[in-house]
């Protein structure tokens, strides 16, 4: 059994899930760039399960419509809130609800079912990064579950997401945010609040999931 691995160079414990998928009897392909992506075949009848964790590229529809097996994303949001990227920041910094979700690559942004979620506790003395290690560890824990399933031939069920206006962040504004804090994701996140208390609303875009 092969399972191809998206991530990036530089994502952080990349190592912990290549491991963690090895465990679980799989052949881990790691792929980090579309060009690596494209040496593998969509329609390899070896391939049960595709993982992307951290991608930093767009999957192209056309592979995502002719893969054989299924393909997951990992997502440190309640999702359909916060799609996009930064999402630990945003929900934390406005005051959302902070969770995980694992769900579907279809064509469109964080758009497919959700096949698992949950919401994770944090307070606002917490740096973006302790809760982002927060929703990291629990990320690893649903992956767990996954690979469990699929290792064992199970059936691994879904839901759609939620018709609800959502929220959408690119990474420019995120990242402009973050540069008016000195310590950026080391900075508390009440202390975000009121440094940024005046900039949030014009960085935070929302849009109703039909529209995207």
């Amino acid at each position: 059994m092969k399972c191809i691995l998206s991530s990036h160079e530089n994502a952080e414990k990349i190592d912990v899930v290549q491991q963690l998928i090895k465990e679980y009897g799989f052949e881990c392909i790691l792929v980090g760039t579309k060009d690596e992506l494209l040496k593998t075949s969509p329609e390899d009848e070896e391939i049960c399960l595709f993982i992307s964790d951290r991608t930093k590229f767009l999957i192209s529809e056309d592979y995502v419509r002719k893969a054989n097996f299924m393909m997951v994303n990992t997502h440190p949001s309640m999702l359909p809130f916060h799609k996009g990227s930064l999402p630990v920041f945003w929900s934390t910094l406005l005051g959302s609800a902070l969770g995980i979700t694992l769900h579907k690559i279809e064509p469109g942004l964080d758009s497919g079912d959700i096949i698992s979620q949950q919401q994770l506790l944090y307070d606002e003395d917490m740096t973006f990064r302790e809760a982002h290690a927060i929703a990291r560890s629990t990320i690893i824990d649903h992956l767990k579950s996954l690979l469990s399933k699929v290792s064992r031939n199970e059936t691994v069920h879904s839901y759609p997401q939620a018709p609800l206006i959502h929220s959408h962040h690119l990474l420019k504004d995120g990242n402009k945010l973050l540069s008016k804090l000195p310590l950026e994701w080391d900075t508390t996140i009440k202390e975000a609040r009121s440094v940024l208390s005046n900039s949030v609303e014009f960085f935070h875009q929302y849009s109703p999931i039909a529209d995207v």
